[in-house]
């Protein structure tokens, strides 16, 4: 059975989201950056899972992961930035005691959320994660300069290989020596192992988990306190293997049982 229930909520716009309710517009950013992160880790995991059975294949799917992974760093720092500042309007508006009203799920997310991106950005930026995150931040729409490059072939031994993959076609070729120094240089905080890739989908895996956690649980409190603003709700399903092939079991290895 792969389909999977939701909920569509219908409801009046601007009555359950004020636009001069600084609280409310902050939710609707968070939100908007977890549906953001949401797309990359499924895309992240379909990438890993699909079937690969020649070298360029696995090559090719392998330095396509990567950059999707690459992605979801920098915005994963960007999500740090949105959740503090969230946190922060709650604080001003002294509603930060609604939180405790939520369901336990949406209290352990935001608990999460508060140890994961610190209290403040330049602590965030010095944990080894948060130093992935603004790094790639910074990296990712910009590329490092061409002296970067040099830098990063300077770190490998004089006999080591480079690779590229060549041929006619959308996405068929990969020049893969240059994503080869970028993945390199964007996890040397973390000692510059594609190892660590492993880990860090864990961890954006987990700030992504509870970014949706937290926001369901703050709408679902929303909801309740302007219940004249929902119009109804609908049963609806999503069959998440038609739309997203092996995504479940890639979750699965990583110990995680979203769906």
């Amino acid at each position: 059975m792969t389909a999977m229930r939701v909920i569509r909520l219908r409801f009046r716009l601007r009555e359950l989201f004020s636009p001069t309710d600084t609280t409310a517009t902050a939710f609707l950013r968070l939100m908007a950056v977890e549906n953001d992160l949401d797309t990359l880790m499924k895309g992240w995991l379909c990438s890993n899972g699909r079937r690969q059975e020649t070298k360029s294949e696995k090559n090719i799917v392998s330095a396509e992961s990567n950059y999707i992974a690459r992605l979801a760093c920098a915005t994963a720092y960007e999500a740090s930035n949105v959740f503090r500042e969230f946190r922060k309007r709650v604080k001003q508006s002294g509603r930060l005691a609604d939180v405790e009203k939520l369901e336990k799920d949406g209290r352990d997310a935001f608990a999460f959320l508060e140890n994961m991106f610190k209290a403040e950005q330049k602590d965030f930026e010095q944990d080894g994660f948060g130093k992935v995150f603004v790094r790639e931040r910074n990296l990712i729409f910009h590329y490092q300069g061409p002296d970067e490059f040099g830098k990063a072939i300077e770190e490998f031994d004089k006999d080591q290989e480079g690779l590229v993959v060549v041929a006619e076609g959308v996405g068929l070729g990969r020049y893969l020596v240059a994503d080869e120094l970028q993945v390199l240089h964007t996890l040397k905080p973390l000692g510059g192992s594609f190892n660590n890739f492993g880990e860090l989908q864990r961890v954006i895996l987990e700030i992504s988990n509870s970014l949706r956690s937290f926001a369901n649980a703050w709408l679902a409190l929303q909801v309740q306190v302007r219940s004249s603003a929902l119009i109804g709700q609908d049963d609806d399903e999503i069959d998440v293997a038609r739309l997203w092939p092996g995504l479940a079991a890639e979750e699965a290895k990583l110990g995680l049982d979203r769906l």
